[in-house]
């Protein structure tokens, strides 16, 4: 069953940055995206050209809490990751940063966009709060259907360790 992939899509992102079909899915990113309505965010062309395939809602007069907008198809290029953004080194414990991407990318670090090789899910929220337990239901719905269809790939975090422990442990904040 395909709950999420075949949705429609009611604000589709801005940026489109091509086709993904020769890439392998290595990882799902998540990241929260300090802020709420970003599936209608993200629809405007937002300055930085972020595009998700996935955001997943909190509470507002549009969204259940917990509801996944499909903003991108998966086999298109998301651009939620600024590949000169990320950090050469590691912060402590090695969580966030080079090794964190080298491991989740593999040989296709640092050569290759991780844009090309990722399915990128943005967070509605603020990182301080972490997600809502509605939020989490839906992160571990959506990483479990996507894990089915493609088990090479990896959970991966930026912003906060707290959105990928969540849905590594399926249980609230």
């Amino acid at each position: 069953m395909t709950r999420f992939v075949d949705q429609p899509i009611p604000y589709p992102a801005a940026k489109d940055y091509g086709a993904r079909d020769r890439w392998p899915t290595l990882a799902v990113v998540w990241h929260m995206a300090e802020g709420r309505d970003v599936a209608q965010y993200l629809s405007r062309d937002p300055l930085r050209g972020v595009a998700v395939q996935y955001t997943v809602e909190q509470e507002t007069s549009r969204w259940k809490d917990g509801e996944v907008v499909r903003c991108l198809p998966e086999d298109r290029i998301s651009g939620s990751i600024n590949p000169r953004t990320i950090r050469r080194g590691d912060d402590p414990g090695g969580y966030f940063g080079a090794s964190h991407a080298k491991a989740a990318l593999g040989s296709y670090w640092p050569e290759t966009s991780p844009n090309c090789v990722v399915i990128s899910v943005e967070v509605a929220g603020r990182a301080a709060d972490g997600p809502t337990e509605a939020q989490v239901r839906s992160m571990v719905a959506l990483w479990d259907e996507l894990k089915r269809r493609y088990p090479k790939a990896s959970r991966s975090a930026t912003g906060t360790s707290r959105t990928s422990r969540h849905v590594r442990d399926g249980r609230p904040p």
